[in-house]
């Protein structure tokens, strides 16, 4: 039942392994994935598919609860990272970073401690810096001491692998004084250690980021520190990240630069063309068109050329390889070469216009006229790609002029540029496939040759002549005959070539059917008359085949290597639409995760925007509301105000007549108490009431304390 239960369980996906409740479960898939991962053949491999869609897996890989699983688990997770390349990073670092600095880097086993710094280097080296140490900071204020210690040393471990020009040291620089100032005496040691690193790299520079927030006793220790890593030699980059590893192989792979283009001044031929140039090169004498282009070499003889409009110049050049006149196509086409060696790359733009006339013209004869434009195709080539150029080369191999097929070959195979590019892009495939049509030519134009030797007779045997060509071909599959096809047609030709070389020119495809024929040599039929040789029919016929056999073999074995070669390259191009529908899958699923996130995030700002804008309302409400009170009370205030100096008015108003009939009564006592003579009696007698207290009144002078209106 156990042993099922195994089977069962080894049976299962990786995916699903990676989260079995047994832990030996989940120990065994990690290393089988491991295994798996270091086995692929690129990043594109089917195995890393499952953990390109389901990056979390690698979460509960580096935090595994058991130690042992656990050190297996960041095993596969380097492995995973290392084979897996930029995508295999940039999806698990969101998941895995803060799982790595909380339950690996602070372990107590060596092994786990070292594969999680392990893991942080990789992240460096194929994702992005910035991103990693942006999630390791959060690790510096971890509240267990021993986390953010383990933490900040492995930060330090990528200031030391990388340099501070890959990662930034200014986030770190930043928390150093926190750092130096926490409790714990290992994180003060690794602040120290942080600190000398980043001195290694950048000296005094980095004192002005944390030296003021030190306290003066760690300023000594750090300035001794310093002064030892002075003596210490300059700092080196022991890793690179992935764009530096290709561009260290780019620049391993380049050529070396060409000192006389690099210091030559690029010279601007279109201003220093004849001025009637394009008049001259369209006329209709020959000796004009080849004396203007004479004169158009003298200007693009020259190691660098400015890369100005010349589209005309290309057009006019290709419209000469199809001039009658072979000297001003020999012309032509070394300006040609010597326009594409001074644009260099800058004339890769201008390969159509020129490269299907210049392959055209390759079926003169002329030795001349053929050297100098492969010359011209040489440059064309090197002034681009080989994946721009091999489709239309490939085109005039199989063209229907035999010259043109073959000085196509020799063109393409003696030009060094072209050659490192086949055997660097397309590998042997494609090397064969250009080569194989090169024999075609050359055999077609043997083939006459041979088969028109011994016709210096009638009859019968010009007859063979004439149909051997087209037999050779389509005879291939009646010389697959077992009793022709044998090596016993071999064995019994060379006894009758070796007594003189008529022997050896004897045998050919025209005799095969018809006998050895009169007009050949009459050793062969004088041995096949004697007892001891064979039959005349089977002396003359059975060395017949042979030249042709081995001439039906070189085509077959041709077509055979083209058609291998076809295939090889199919199947490269399957692997490379199936790993490119990989990727393609991969990115839509990632892409799809990125859209899900935008619309969660656009929802939730959305969200916030209502809810703002809903607090916005009411406060706008409250505000309303609140500057009606505030009107309504200083209305209020008005008519309090009113009120009072109505009130004050009538207050003052009744004092006054108060104290006006206060005294008014004290002077009616006065004037009571004194003696008044009659005369005086009589007069005040006579006056009313009202006018006697008016007269008193004006006649008082009016008292200090007395309040005036």
């Amino acid at each position: 039942m156990a042993e099922q239960q195994e089977e069962d369980v080894g049976s299962l996906p990786l995916e699903e392994r990676f989260v079995h409740k047994a832990w030996k479960v989940r120990k065994e898939a990690y290393e089988a994935a491991a295994r798996e991962f270091a086995a692929s053949p690129d990043e594109a491999a089917p195995v890393f598919t499952p953990f390109h869609l389901s990056p979390e897996l690698w979460k509960g890989a580096a935090a595994d609860a058991n130690v042992a699983a656990q050190v297996e688990g960041l095993a596969a997770l380097c492995a995973y990272l290392k084979h897996g390349g930029p995508a295999a990073a940039a999806r698990s670092r969101p998941h895995t970073v803060q799982a790595i600095y909380e339950k690996a880097v602070a372990s107590t086993r060596p092994a786990a401690k070292q594969h999680a710094v392990e893991a942080l280097l990789l992240y460096v080296e194929n994702d992005k810096p910035d991103l990693v140490v942006d999630e390791l900071l959060p690790a510096l204020s971890h509240k267990q001491p021993k986390v953010a210690a383990a933490s900040l040393a492995a930060i330090t471990a990528l200031y030391h692998n990388f340099g501070t020009r890959v990662v930034d040291p200014k986030p770190v620089l930043k928390q150093l004084p926190k750092a130096f100032g926490h409790a714990d005496k290992n994180m003060r040691a690794e602040a120290q250690a942080a600190a000398v690193e980043l001195y290694r790299w950048h000296r005094d520079a980095i004192k002005t980021h944390f030296w003021a927030d030190l306290k003066p006793v760690q300023q000594a220790d750090l300035d001794k520190l310093f002064d030892k890593a002075k003596d210490e030699p300059g700092p080196q980059q022991q890793r690179f990240t992935r764009a530096q590893q290709v561009q260290q192989a780019q620049q391993a792979a380049a050529p070396a630069h060409d000192s006389a283009f690099d210091l030559a001044e690029p010279v601007d031929v279109v201003a220093k063309m004849p001025a009637d140039f394009y008049d001259l090169v369209a006329s209709t004498k020959w000796k004009e068109r080849k004396d203007t282009l004479d004169a158009l070499f003298a200007v693009v003889d020259t190691p660098r050329i400015k890369d100005t409009h010349v589209d005309d110049l290309v057009r006019a050049l290709a419209k000469c390889m199809k001039d009658a006149n072979v000297a001003v196509v020999t012309v032509a086409a070394h300006c040609v070469e010597k326009l594409a060696l001074g644009l260099r790359k800058a004339f890769a733009k201008h390969r159509s216009t020129l490269l299907e006339p210049l392959l055209e013209r390759l079926k003169e004869k002329k030795q001349s006229v053929t050297e100098a434009l492969a010359a011209a195709l040489d440059a064309v080539f090197q002034s681009s790609s080989m994946s721009d150029c091999l489709e239309t080369t490939l085109a005039f191999l199989v063209h229907k002029n035999p010259n043109v097929k073959a000085e196509t070959a020799k063109a393409a195979a003696a030009t060094s540029a072209v050659g490192k590019k086949v055997v660097g892009g397309a590998k042997k495939p494609l090397a064969r496939k250009l080569a194989a049509p090169a024999a075609a030519p050359l055999e077609e134009e043997g083939a006459p040759s041979t088969v028109t030797r011994p016709a210096s007779k009638a009859g019968a045997v010009a007859k063979p002549a004439a149909l051997a060509a087209p037999n050779g071909v389509k005879l291939a599959g009646a010389l697959k005959r077992p009793g022709l096809a044998s090596p016993q047609p071999r064995k019994l030709g060379s006894p009758l070539s070796q007594p003189s070389d008529d022997d050896r020119v004897a045998p050919s495809p025209s005799t095969s059917k018809f006998g050895a024929g009169r007009g050949l040599t009459s050793k062969p039929l004088g041995r096949a008359a004697g007892p001891p040789k064979s039959p005349p029919s089977s002396a003359g016929q059975l060395p017949a085949p042979a030249p042709a056999l081995s001439a039906l073999s070189a085509v077959q074995l041709a077509e055979l290597e083209e058609l291998r070669a076809d295939k090889d390259r199919l199947t490269a191009l399957t692997d490379s639409l199936r790993s490119s529908n990989t990727k393609l899958l991969a990115e839509i699923a990632e892409l799809q995760n990125q859209n899900a996130q935008l619309i969660e995030d656009h929802t939730r700002d959305v969200l916030q925007i209502k809810a703002k804008e809903t607090q916005l309302t009411r406060a706008r409400g409250e505000s309303d509301v609140l500057r009606g009170e505030m009107d309504s009370v200083r209305k209020e205030c008005e008519r309090y105000k009113r009120e009072l100096s109505r009130l004050g008015r009538e207050s003052l108003g009744r004092d006054r007549d108060e104290v006006r009939r206060a005294r008014q009564d004290e002077a009616l006592d006065l004037s009571s108490l004194r003696p008044q003579p009659q005369s005086a009696f009589a007069t005040h007698s006579s006056l009313s009431p009202t006018d006697e207290k008016e007269n008193h009144n004006a006649s008082r002078a009016p008292d200090a304390d007395e309040p005036r209106i």
